[in-house]
Parts: structure tokens; C-alpha cells; sequence
């Protein structure tokens, strides 16, 4: 096979390109009814901010789920199906310019990570289920749960900046103290600051490999918040807990001790001890979202504080 591959790698190449092909078909279709169930759902009116799926039927490794999962928050990348739209995007830039044994190998590749996708699809069994959203009285219980925990502060500090002001986690973890004005009771995320943190390494490093550029120039973008709108000032002063959590964390941190994924293991684990759903980052900032508009915050104003590009996001939201 090999020596087909090198003396002539173009029926070779077409074979394997249409065996991705035929993967690739039959994963569009299921991505089809899988978003057409969501989208059922919301026509529903049920409050689905965040689709989320349950791996309970079929068993895989956790590093591969593991693999799956950062690779997506590297991308910013919510659901598996932008994964894999994002994969199919970029078939051409693992095939084209090459031949031979790098076809065979760069294809190889892509079929494998196709196929991871495609057996995480397999553990969607249960369907797609709606996430939970706490109201005030969860809330209240995830915050009464912070006391049960060894780092109250930064438990605490992490449920408000979500919960009550709606900040994303790559605006926490790279949160510093010249952000914070306590007179005038405001967050103002800058639209850059410098980092070296290990999430940005990951990026640049992802980014100096995919965009061919040096890591000066990429760099310069380490960190940004997630869209242009991101950089914006979010008022607290609404709020005296927020002001009395945010001063006493400013006093005995630098900057957020905990990386994007240890934030997230500790929201389940705040859920867990307040015997509530599964909690996410994406539920908490659902419930500022909810919270911002029964408060009567009008749309314009809560694209703003949310960082939104767009004001049909808002709308979305507020419909939900």
C-alpha cells in the first residue's frame, strides 16, 4: 500500500477522500436531527441556553472526551457539531498542497478524529436534555453551599462574577486588580492584557501552528476577551455582597487562582453540595441573563453587560 502511495497517491488520495466523505455525510445528517431537536425545543419554550448531552450509554475514554473537550474550548466551541463543522472547514488545509505519503498520513488523521466524533455522537442516546437554570432560590443555595467548602472566598467570588454580573471564565481567570474601580463600583475588561498563563500558551501555541505566524504576533491578541463587545464596563455597586466579595478576593489574590477547567469541575461540585442539577458556567451566566431581565433591563443595555456583538443574541436570550 505504501508503495502504491508513493509511486502514484492519487487514486489512493480519492479513495480515502471519499471514505471521509461518506463519514462526513452521514455525520452532517445526524447533526441535522440533533439540531432540529433543539431547535423543537425552543420552539417549545423551554429555556435551553446551552444544549447539553448526557455520555451515559456508550463507554470511551475519558482522555479522549477529555482531548475532545479542550480542543473545543481552545476553538471556543460549544458544541460537538461546531467541532466537527469546524473540522469539515478545514479539510482542505490538511489536503491540499500535499501528496504521497503526507496525503496518507495527514487523511489518516482526519478519519480518526472523525471517527472520535462520531462515537461521542453514539453516547447521545439520552438525546439532547435542557440545561438547568437556577433561580434565586438555587442560587441562594449554591452561594449557602460555598460555606461548606475549604476556599469560600473564591467559591463565592466565582458564583457572582457568573451568577450576578454574567462575566465569561476566560474574563475571570485573567481578571486583575486594575480592572476593578471601587469608587466608581465598576469591572472594566480592557480590550487586551498581556498573558502568559498556561490557557494562552495553549492558544498561541495552536494559533502559531494553524495561522503560520510568530509568536510575537500572536501575542499581541493574548489574551482578548471572546468578541469585540467583550471589552466593556460592568457595573456592581447593585449589589453590596458582590462589592464585599470582590474586595476582600482583590485583597488576597492577584489575579483568579484556578484555571478554565478547574472553574468548571468547581461549579459542579458547588451544584453537587447544594443538590441541584448539573451546573455549569453557561447556567450561571443564563441566570444573570434572566436575572438582568426581569429587573427590566432593556435589550440594548444587557447586550452591552453581556459583551454581545450582535443584538439579535440578546433578543435570543431574552425570548429563552
Amino acid at each position: 500500500m505504501l508503495e502504491q502511495v508513493s509511486t502514484d497517491a492519487k487514486p489512493f488520495r480519492d479513495e480515502i477522500l471519499s471514505i471521509i466523505s461518506d463519514l462526513v455525510s452521514s455525520l452532517r445528517d445526524e447533526f441535522t436531527e440533533i439540531k432540529k431537536e433543539i431547535s423543537n425545543l425552543r420552539t417549545q419554550g423551554i429555556p435551553a441556553y446551552e444544549p447539553i448531552i448526557k455520555y451515559d450509554d456508550i463507554k470511551l475514554k475519558e482522555s479522549t472526551i477529555d482531548a475532545i473537550q479542550e480542543n473545543m474550548e481552545e476553538k471556543e466551541l460549544q458544541e460537538e457539531s461546531d467541532y466537527i463543522d469546524n473540522l469539515i472547514e478545514n479539510e482542505k488545509e490538511y489536503t491540499s498542497g500535499l501528496s504521497g505519503l503526507r496525503v496518507y498520513h495527514k487523511l489518516v488523521d482526519l478519519a480518526r478524529e472523525a471517527k472520535k466524533i462520531q462515537e461521542i455522537q453514539k453516547m447521545k442516546r439520552n438525546r439532547v436534555t435542557r440545561v438547568f437554570i437556577p433561580g434565586k432560590k438555587e442560587f441562594r443555595l449554591l452561594m449557602n453551599a460555598c460555606k461548606q467548602s475549604d476556599e469560600m472566598i473564591v467559591n463565592k467570588f466565582l458564583l457572582l462574577m457568573m451568577g450576578m454580573l454574567g462575566l465569561r471564565i476566560g474574563e475571570i481567570i485573567h481578571m486583575k486588580k486594575t480592572w476593578v474601580d471601587f469608587e466608581r463600583e465598576m469591572i472594566t475588561i480592557p480590550p487586551h492584557e498581556p498573558c502568559d498563563c498556561n490557557y494562552c500558551i495553549k492558544c498561541m501555541k495552536r494559533k502559531v501552528k494553524c495561522k503560520n505566524i510568530t509568536p510575537q504576533e500572536v501575542m499581541k491578541e493574548c489574551w482578548k476577551p471572546k468578541t469585540e463587545a467583550g471589552a466593556r464596563s460592568i457595573p456592581f455597586g447593585f449589589d453590596p455582597e458582590v462589592r464585599e466579595v470582590l474586595e476582600k478576593f482583590m485583597t488576597k489574590y492577584k489575579k483568579c487562582p484556578l484555571s478554565v477547567r478547574q472553574i468548571q469541575h468547581r461549579i459542579r461540585q458547588l451544584g453537587e453540595l447544594a443538590g441541584l442539577s448539573p451546573m455549569t458556567s453557561h447556567a450561571l451566566r443564563a441566570y444573570a441573563i434572566t436575572k438582568f431581565a426581569y429587573d427590566g433591563v432593556n435589550t440594548v443595555t444587557l447586550q452591552t453587560v453581556m459583551g454581545w456583538n450582535d443584538l439579535s443574541t440578546a433578543d435570543t436570550h431574552i425570548r429563552r
